[in-house]
């Protein structure tokens, strides 16, 4: 809405609108959006130009003092929900404020999380990661060509999905207190009037839920890109116990296959009725937990465990507000990478599709960010697939 403003034409720009969404310009919701003046119309007059770090410099003057006034305890969700000049911004704002007042006690309390539980990972897929970390380091021996990236993969490769997701089990006080600080309403967390973090647990699956996916042994990864046109792998997706899809996904039945159980979701979308979901926003997670947990958000209504309890539906896999304090280094990833660690790497044998242009079964590389040291990692991946040792496959 902001671009319609200033005029500059979206054919224009280099990016996809996918990548748009990224960077939190896209799929604005509010139709009286107001525009901004001089911050905005300098930075967008390179996105018209095809530049894409325009589009961090749009996404800044969002964020910058002006716009960014700080609303009051409890009342940041319903803020950024009706104020289009904070609903991208403000939430990121929060988030860093509350995560920085005791952001060594999060990051503390989530390594004695990890220390204490019980791993739910395929044993081979452990080593796996420690063998793509060891060829990764000799492929860069001084340590210049992505030192920030492996390191963040250390990280990731240590991490469950029971470590930082919302479950009944792992809910803390501390997040409870976390969700109040964002909205303090009656009935926004809980249909108590004030919400506890019993409450907010009966909304939350249970880690034997996770036991049980993970515990139906294949599942089909499929990304959206065009890299499946023509493959005719469909039959071959739609085989597996579960079947992955990411955010606005498209159905092509020979070559994707039909059926969905699960999709990977950024902040932007609002997924489809009577599919699990799973809500791996890393950048703007508060915006997640207001929108999609928040039962007066923009995108109330999905699924919860106290839902599936009762008509079957599928439940909500998001971020603990806690554990995203506590996370390091690993918000740059993007959510099919985040999936394929976290939950992937959970099954007896994980496929991933539709992530190249090639065969359809391997990984695109695009350049910039974190997209080419991934790249680097699923090559290896098929590398060791061919000599029969992974559990997870491309």
């Amino acid at each position: 809405a902001a671009m319609a403003c200033l005029g500059v034409s979206v054919a224009a720009l280099s990016c996809s609108a996918g990548e748009l969404a990224s960077y939190g310009v896209g799929r604005v919701h509010h139709r009286d959006a107001p525009c901004r003046t001089a911050d905005t119309a300098a930075a967008l007059a390179g996105v018209s130009a095809g530049v894409t770090p325009a589009l961090l410099q749009y996404r800044a003057a969002l964020s910058e003092a002006p716009a960014q006034k700080q609303y009051p305890e409890g009342q940041v969700c319903e803020a950024a929900e009706t104020d289009f000049l904070h609903h991208s911004g403000e939430l990121d704002f929060a988030m860093g404020r509350m995560c920085a007042e005791r952001q060594s006690e999060y990051r503390e309390e989530l390594r004695k999380a990890m220390d204490i539980r019980l791993p739910m990972r395929i044993k081979d897929m452990v080593r796996v990661a420690d063998e793509i970390v060891e060829r990764l380091d000799k492929e860069d021996p001084g340590g210049d060509k992505w030192p920030e990236a492996l390191e963040a993969f250390r990280k990731l490769r240590d991490l469950e999905a029971q470590d930082i997701i919302a479950f009944r089990e792992t809910w803390t006080d501390e997040d409870t207190r976390l969700l109040l600080r964002l909205d303090n309403r009656s009935g926004a967390w809980t249909d108590e009037p004030h919400a506890t973090s019993e409450g907010i647990r009966a909304r939350l699956p249970s880690l034997s839920d996770l036991d049980a996916f993970r515990r139906r042994r294949r599942l089909a990864i499929v990304g959206s890109g065009k890299s499946l046109e023509g493959k005719g792998l469909g039959g071959e997706i739609d085989a597996h116990e579960e079947v992955a899809r990411f955010n606005k996904f498209q159905i092509f039945r020979n070559d994707t296959g039909e059926r969905t159980s699960l999709q990977v979701l950024n902040r932007w979308v609002r997924g489809e009725p009577g599919i699990g979901a799973v809500d791996l926003e890393t950048s703007g997670s508060f915006h997640s937990i207001c929108w999609r947990f928040n039962q007066r958000g923009a995108f109330a209504g999905k699924a919860t465990a106290a839902a599936q309890h009762e008509d079957a539906s599928p439940p909500l896999f998001f971020v603990r507000p806690a554990a995203r304090c506590g996370l390091e280094g690993i918000g740059d990833f993007t959510p099919g990478f985040l999936f394929t660690w976290l939950f992937g790497t959970l099954f007896e044998e994980a496929s991933l599709y539709g992530f190249a242009a090639s065969s359809g079964r391997e990984h695109i590389a695009v350049p910039g960010g974190l997209l080419d040291f991934e790249h680097q990692v699923y090559g290896h991946l098929h590398s060791l697939r061919r000599n029969h040792t992974p559990t997870l496959a491309l």
